[in-house]
């Protein structure tokens, strides 16, 4: 067994590992692969039945024998927070009938409704508690790092000194030629096109929201042309060098909206969007408060009547 095997065995229950010990590990550190490459290159929900088909190729790859998912799932998301500070959730759409039980009796949905009306307080009923995460049809990987509020300014600080850069007499230039390549691939990225990606989703997620969940295409591309966003195909967005149709399919395939379509005689096809499973569990309700609070510079004495408002006019968005 390799070191980092040996280290992954520590604060188990059996402190002389067996074969089949082993052999989880190898299966977990193959799906932990496997996870990180399809978050990266897709960013999706991944589906329970697809991680059992790939760990039951693991399985038979390994010669291990039937082992509970519960136990698998569990040391995938033990190494991801270890290692990557990420956590596989559990996620189940506001139509499911899945319900898991507390101690109490009680479903995690109905847990989660008597949680009362704060936004520190309001859990997404669609975000599965971690006691019964391995039982969810689908699976989000998220960021789990804890918020250290003086490290994620000094960055954002940084991200804002480097755009600054890219800009000459109020034009972006980027990487012009002729001007000086002070610009790595990496910061360029960073500060650039995921910042400008980054804020189109920051008001795409607010409309929605602030609309209670249900906003027609027309309603949308109205209020983002009022930011200057360039809606129709002919012409790129600025930064992005792409058109608002295919950054829209973008936030789409990545869950962050989701996109309905219906047809109707009278009025043809009928296009709306709500938010994604992506966004509700990574973006909960207290996260647009914060931004909300930010954006408009409100004082914090004030916070408890922006957390009321904002509840009251983002309806059922959440649920």
């Amino acid at each position: 067994m390799s070191d980092q095997e040996a280290e992954y065995m520590e604060g188990t229950p059996n402190s002389d590992p067996t074969a089949t010990d082993i052999k989880i590990v190898h299966i977990a550190h193959a799906m932990i692969r496997y996870i990180l490459s399809v978050a990266t290159n897709t960013n999706t929900v991944i589906t329970r039945s697809r991680l059992q088909d790939k760990i039951r190729d693991l399985k038979i790859k390994e010669n291990a024998p039937n082992v509970k998912f519960e136990l698998i799932f569990e040391r995938i998301n033990a190494i991801l927070l270890d290692v990557y500070g990420y956590k596989l959730i559990g996620y189940q759409s506001s139509s499911s009938h899945q319900h898991t039980e507390n101690s109490n009796g009680e479903t995690n949905t109905e847990s989660n409704a008597k949680e009362g009306s704060d936004a520190d307080e309001i859990e997404n009923k669609n975000v599965v508690s971690d006691k019964f995460a391995h039982r969810s049809n689908s699976f989000i990987l998220i960021n789990n790092l804890k918020y250290v509020h003086s490290f994620e300014s000094f960055i954002s600080l940084q991200k804002s000194l480097q755009y600054r850069k890219t800009i000459v007499d109020g034009e972006y230039i980027g990487n012009d030629n002729d001007q000086p390549a002070s610009q790595t691939l990496d910061n360029s990225i960073g500060t650039d096109k995921l910042l400008a990606m980054n804020g189109i989703l920051a008001i795409v997620i607010s409309m929605i929201a602030f609309s209670k969940n249900n906003i027609l295409h027309n309603e949308l591309t109205g209020y983002l042309q009022q930011f200057g966003i360039p809606i129709d195909d002919t012409a790129n967005i600025p930064i992005l060098e792409m058109k608002f149709s295919e950054l829209l399919k973008v936030f789409v395939k990545r869950e962050y909206v989701a996109k309905i379509e219906e047809n109707s005689s009278m009025e043809g096809d009928i296009v709306t969007y709500r938010l994604g499973r992506r966004t509700k569990a990574e973006f909960p309700i207290k996260s647009l408060v914060s931004m909300v609070q930010t954006i408009l510079n409100i004082p914090n004495e004030q916070l408890p009547n922006l957390k009321k408002d904002i509840i009251k006019n983002i309806g059922d968005t959440y649920s």
